[in-house]
């Protein structure tokens, strides 16, 4: 299994590093394209949009494309043993997996809050992709932990304590229960509004983190517990939203309703 990086070099600190990525390869039984097509091409979209605007971050911005995945993170676990002595430089992860919808939140420690509300700014002028959507474009939230734990790459990173940040998503699209791992998993389930939207705030996410003034806090990552990406299927399977194993949220006619 191959990983395929690219990046757009510091001009101040180009030894820290941001890195954008999801996993290129996908489950057999269709093309794939939710899991995660849809995360490459947001990977590779908001590359081509920051090159295109000839930007010039203080640090690395790193695209990475993971190889092996669904065999166990091979790629990206491989990547964090030979990089093993950089894992501190690395300000954090931010890995697009489980799907179509879009990026909606984020979840991040109380001393990673307040530099990364100025990097969301931005994100907040952005029309929401669905017209009738009623609340805010972006939702940040404070978790006294960063743990994994999870199925997908950004797991490798938090056991070498570095934030290894996964999307929560919301739309339209029904991942956990029809496309994903599915023999209808085809390019024809991707939603193109929210492509866009999401890869524009992946753009933005990792110029804003890459020009900060330091580095993220690395001293709440821990390498145990359940990750986000299984409180995301959870939350999904039950129509809620969900901090461990607690529903702070339930979806009118959702599994967790009544």
């Amino acid at each position: 299994m191959n990983n395929v990086v690219a990046e757009i070099p510091g001009v101040e600190k180009p030894d820290e590093v941001v890195i954008v990525c999801g996993h290129l390869d996908s489950w057999h039984q269709a093309q794939g394209y939710t899991d995660n097509g849809t995360g490459a091409t947001s990977t590779m979209e908001a590359a081509r949009i920051l090159s295109k605007i000839g930007i010039k971050p203080s640090r690395t911005i790193r695209f990475i494309l993971w190889g092996g995945e669904e065999q166990g993170l091979l790629g990206s676990v491989a990547y964090v043993k030979q990089h093993r002595a950089e894992m501190d430089k690395v300000s954090c992860v931010f890995n697009h997996d489980t799907g179509t919808n879009w990026a909606h939140t984020l979840a991040v420690t109380e001393k990673m809050f307040a530099p990364m509300q100025r990097v969301f700014a931005p994100v907040m002028q952005i029309p929401a992709p669905d017209a009738d959507f009623d609340g805010p474009v972006f939702d940040l939230r404070k978790v006294e932990t960063i743990s994994g734990g999870g199925g997908s790459d950004h797991a490798s990173f938090i056991a070498a304590r570095v934030p290894g940040l996964d999307w929560g998503l919301r739309g339209r699209s029904d991942y956990f229960r029809y496309t994903w791992h599915s023999q209808w998993d085809t390019i024809d389930v991707a939603i193109p509004e929210y492509q866009r939207h999401t890869s524009t705030v992946i753009a933005l996410a990792a110029l804003g983190v890459a020009n900060l003034p330091e580095l993220l806090d690395h001293s709440g990552v821990r390498a145990s517990g359940g990750g986000r990406q299984s409180m995301n299927i959870a939350g999904a399977l039950f129509g809620a939203e969900m901090e461990g194993l607690k529903f702070t949220k339930v979806e009118k006619g959702g599994g967790a309703d009544g």
